[in-house]
């Protein structure tokens, strides 16, 4: 197959028209060619449910598989039909305050909150926080934390711990015992 090469200022637009027009058009889209139909949602912003066909080099629109894609703003049903949300924008920040702008942010938005531990520089340790971003929440708290069930029953130990130091016991581990993975929090506390 021959290849071309475009130059970096190059735009490239696949091929796209309202979805009405698509359906009983005699154009046979070629093999990997891309074609979009828009569906109507009452405004002329852009937005709205798309449809997705992949050309095969003989077949129109209407005798490609209409069940391969199909993309919206908001979600997008794959190649089995399962449905997976999608986020428009993903924002990291040292502090969930910082992005109080509630106007700007849509349904299934992600934010990371990265704070630092200890160290600095190349040895600094930091816990990541991740949030989703709900409308459908009451209140000022639409950021909803994805971990936010996490409490000393789900914390589990990833791998063995050896109990070493200047006490007897941590819970009911005593000194010079291993904690073995895959305990919890709450188990080795009680």
């Amino acid at each position: 197959m021959a290849e071309n090469t475009v130059s970096v200022n190059t735009r490239i637009r696949i091929r796209n028209d309202e979805l009405s027009n698509w359906e009983g058009s005699q154009i046979k889209l070629l093999k990997g060619e891309l074609a979009l139909g828009r569906r109507p949602d009452g405004d002329d912003d852009g937005a709205g449910t798309y449809e997705l066909r992949i050309g095969v080099g003989n077949k129109t629109w209407d005798e490609l598989d209409p069940g391969n894609f199909a993309i919206s703003a908001d979600q997008v049903i794959g190649l089995n039909g399962t449905i997976a949300s999608l986020s428009t924008t993903h924002y990291e920040t040292a502090d969930l305050d910082m992005l109080s702008d509630y106007d700007t942010y849509n349904n299934g938005d992600t934010a990371v909150v990265k704070t630092l531990i200890a160290g600095e520089g190349a040895n600094a340790k930091y816990s990541y926080t991740a949030y989703v971003w709900n409308s459908d929440l009451t209140g000022d708290d639409k950021w909803a934390a994805m971990d936010g069930n996490y409490d000393a029953s789900n914390v589990y130990i990833g791998k063995d711990v050896s109990c070493l130091g200047s006490y007897t016991a941590v819970g009911n581990i005593n000194k010079n015992e291993v904690i073995p993975s895959g305990k919890s929090v709450q188990q080795i506390l009680d």
